[in-house]
C-alpha cells in the first residue's frame, strides 16, 4: 500500500485519541509508520492505546478546553519529535437532548470541547506549521455539521460552528 509510505516518520498529533474515531485514527497512523502524539484526558487509556500502537508514540494527557493544556501538548510533542506534520482535531462530546429540553450546561460543555477545544488546537498548530514550512490540520466534524438532527440540536450547532471556523481558517491560510 503506497499511501502508507507517505506517513513514515511524519509526526501526527491526535486529540480524542483514547476512544472511537480518534483511537482508530491514531492506531492507523502508527501502523503507517508515523510518530503519534496521543492526546486525551485519561492517561491510563492513552497508555493502552500506546501499547497497541505499532510505532513510536507520546502519551500527552490533556483537556482541550484548557488552553494551557493544549499549549503544553504541542510543546511536548515538539520537544519529543521535533515537529508536528499533521493534527487530527477529533476530541468531541455529544450530549443528546431535544432542543426544547436541552440544558444550557450541556450545550456549554459541548461548545467548550467541540468548538473551543478545536479552536485552541488550531491556534497552537498553525504557528508551528507555518514556522516549519507546512502541515495539515484535519478537523473532525460530522454530517451533523451540515444538517440538523433531533435529538442532536446542540451537537449539530457545535459542529456547524466547527465547519464554519474550518472554512474560514482554510481561506486565511
Amino acid at each position: 500500500m503506497a499511501w502508507f509510505q507517505g506517513f513514515r516518520d511524519k509526526v501526527v498529533l491526535v486529540t480524542g485519541a483514547s476512544s472511537g474515531i480518534g483511537r482508530a485514527t491514531a492506531l492507523a497512523f502508527a501502523a503507517a509508520g508515523a510518530k503519534v502524539a496521543l492526546v486525551a484526558r485519561r492517561r491510563d487509556v492513552l497508555e493502552e492505546v500506546a501499547r497497541l500502537a505499532a510505532g513510536e508514540t507520546a502519551v500527552l494527557p490533556a483537556d482541550v478546553t484548557r488552553r494551557d493544556d493544549v499549549r503544553a501538548c504541542f510543546a511536548e510533542a515538539g520537544a519529543r519529535f521535533g515537529r508536528v506534520d499533521v493534527v487530527v482535531n477529533n476530541a468531541g462530546i455529544l450530549l443528546p437532548a431535544p432542543v426544547v429540553n436541552m440544558a444550557a450546561a450541556d450545550l456549554d460543555a459541548m461548545l467548550r470541547v467541540n468548538l473551543f477545544g478545536a479552536l485552541f488546537v488550531m491556534q497552537e498548530a498553525v504557528p508551528i506549521m507555518l514556522g516549519q514550512g507546512g502541515g495539515t490540520i484535519v478537523n473532525v466534524a460530522s454530517l451533523a455539521g451540515r444538517r440538523g438532527y433531533t435529538p442532536l440540536g446542540g451537537y449539530c450547532a457545535t459542529k456547524f460552528a466547527l465547519v464554519g471556523l474550518t472554512e474560514a481558517l482554510r481561506m486565511e491560510l
